[in-house]
């Protein structure tokens, strides 16, 4: 074994001297490198030697290289394994390659990264790479990479902070995109929170008081995404801790006593009431939290005493303390639902559908005698029955109707005509509560960037979805009407939106029939009064100008007038 270590370090020596001088011997000067070159026959020895260990070298392979980010103006090239010499090139993607001058070159020594700068927003460039070889003295083969440079930015004059508290802050860009990426972040901090939008405005939330907050935004644009934004710093404003006043006992009082209910009043301002409640002589209060200062208790039993006591939010996060308790006795009633002329509270309908209805008395009675009119037409339709409600059959279909009762109390007399309520019956369709179907659905007011979607499905409220069509990324809207208004959408593009209802007995329908509408080009309708942004004028001198307009048309009548001078002249092109 020892001898044949010998033998092949031997020759592999004598292979090495031979190369090495036929290789010092014929190296071509390459103009375009910087090195220098080593003339000891010992060192290039030892440099051939160590090639044999290192394969990619001596192939002069580039294992990797890859664009590591990118901007408006520059790309960040990586190159591995780190070369002593890294030569580059690069031109735009129209350029002629063939074309030496097409070609911006450099070189960079020792380092796997650098950058490339200097160069035009959304543009497409060609770059090339190649590393020195050792081996062979000579540049190895170019290997070619292709990316597009970002879009420019918000400048920092777009960025407006509109809103700000110890707490929150509302901030906007004045730009227009289809989609927004806000970055926030304490200063110093290095973890940041991101937000994509689809409107050029953001609020933040959950800040901390008095401190200093960084943010960015950059827009959609193309498939891709623009610069971010310079920095824009704001201060959060610190937290002023308020103590609210005691409720005192002039600011608490009942009103509309009856036998069965009664209304709570706190004459305090403030954000939220909370009301306690419960019968005297029993343990445990009932709380009950609104917004507005007074609450109606209901469902009580009558000529029963029963307390009651409010606190109140005067600003947010700062409650009073409970007020005094307070007391009130509701009236006296043999049966339990004093027989006086039913109000607006004691009645109700349900069960509408395109030809029928059922309406409701809640004060107790032996009989109750009802009627019954097409609104407004005096044509009242009269029914007696021993129950609190009577179910109306064969009304006209989206008609609205008004009923009134007047009760007979279990001592024979009776109580005057009651609160006149009101009904529409649903169109031909039937129950509004079924799921929307085409002829249900409809758009309008579509402009380029905004658009209304309507469903004639009756309802307690209305989810409804958009999308762009082809996308999977629905935005999604709830409301008490049945149409909603989208904002903020893409000019010239195809949607889709669809909606479910929520009837009024809280039961959800299934996804409508799915409709479509096409948004118009920028500049909307062409045939529609201008606005400003279709205005601009262009070739200003000391004595003349040119004004366009971007509404496309056959002709256009034009004024110009001096300011503050009523005088036009006009002209027509």
């Amino acid at each position: 074994m020892r001898t044949n270590f010998t033998l092949k370090t031997c020759l592999l020596w004598h292979f090495v001297i031979l190369f090495s001088a036929v290789t010092f011997a014929q190296r071509p000067v390459d103009t375009q490198s910087v090195r220098s070159v080593i003339s000891s026959k010992k060192m290039e020895m030892h440099r051939a030697l160590s090639n044999t260990e290192n394969l990619s070298d001596s192939l002069c392979v580039i294992d990797t290289a890859y664009i590591r980010d990118k901007t408006a103006s520059a790309f960040e090239i990586r190159v591995l394994p780190v070369s002593d010499t890294v030569q580059y090139r690069y031109r735009s993607e129209d350029a002629d390659p063939q074309e030496d001058t097409s070609w911006t070159s450099s070189y960079v020594f020792d380092t796997c990264c650098f950058a490339i700068g200097g160069l035009e927003s959304e543009m497409i460039y060609v770059i090339q790479v190649r590393r020195w070889c050792q081996a062979t003295s000579s540049y190895g083969d170019w290997l070619e990479l292709s990316d597009t440079t970002r879009c420019e930015g918000p400048s920092h004059d777009q960025m407006k902070l509109i809103g700000l508290s110890h707490d929150a802050a509302s901030m906007m860009v004045e730009a227009d995109a289809a989609g927004y990426e806000w970055v926030i972040k304490r200063t110093g901090s290095s973890t940041a929170r991101h937000i994509k939008t689809t409107t050029n405005t953001i609020e933040w939330s959950s800040l901390e008081a008095d401190t200093e907050y960084e943010c960015m935004v950059r827009m959609s644009c193309g498939e891709g995404w623009s610069d971010y934004s310079p920095k824009d710093t704001f201060n959060t404003k610190p937290y002023e801790e308020h103590s609210c006043g005691a409720v005192t006992n002039d600011q608490v009082y009942t009103t509309n006593v009856t036998t069965n209910e009664v209304q709570l009043n706190c004459d305090m301002k403030g954000v939220q009431y909370s009301w306690g409640m419960k019968s005297s002589g029993e343990e445990n209060w009932t709380i009950v939290t609104n917004q507005k200062g007074s609450h109606v208790w209901k469902n009580l039993k009558p000529g029963k005493t029963y307390q009651y006591k409010v606190k109140v939010e005067c600003q947010a996060s700062s409650w009073t303390d409970w007020s005094n308790t307070h007391y009130f006795t509701t009236k006296e009633d043999h049966y339990g639902n004093a027989c006086t002329t039913p109000q607006s509270y004691h009645m109700s309908y349900k069960d509408i559908t395109y030809n029928s209805a059922s309406t409701y008395c809640a004060v107790d009675g032996a009989q109750y005698h009802w009627y019954l009119s097409p609104y407004g037409k005096n044509q009242w339709e009269d029914h007696t029955s021993s129950y609190s409600y009577y179910h109306w059959k064969n009304l006209k279909h989206n008609t609205k109707y008004e009923y009134k009762v007047k009760v007979k109390c279990h001592n024979g007399s009776w109580t005057g005509w009651s609160y006149v309520g009101h009904f529409t019956t649903h169109d031909h369709y039937g129950d509004p509560c079924t799921t929307p179907k085409s002829h249900h659905m409809s758009h309008k007011n579509v402009t380029y960037n905004s658009g209304s979607t309507y469903c004639d499905i009756k309802g307690a409220s209305y989810h409804w979805y958009l999308k762009p069509h082809g996308s999977n990324n629905w935005k999604d809207h709830t409301t008490t009407h049945n149409y909603y208004d989208w904002k903020g959408l893409h000019y010239n593009t195809t949607y889709q939106y669809k909606v479910k209802v929520k009837c009024h007995d809280g039961t959800w329908t299934g996804w409508s029939y799915v409709g479509h509408f096409t948004t118009s080009s920028h500049y909307g309708d062409p045939c529609t009064t201008p606005q400003s942004h279709h205005m601009s004028y262009k070739d200003l001198t000391y004595n003349s100008a040119s004004t366009h307009c971007a509404v496309s048309g056959a002709s256009y009548h034009w004024y110009l007038k001096p300011s503050h001078s009523n005088t036009w002249i006009d002209y027509n092109t």
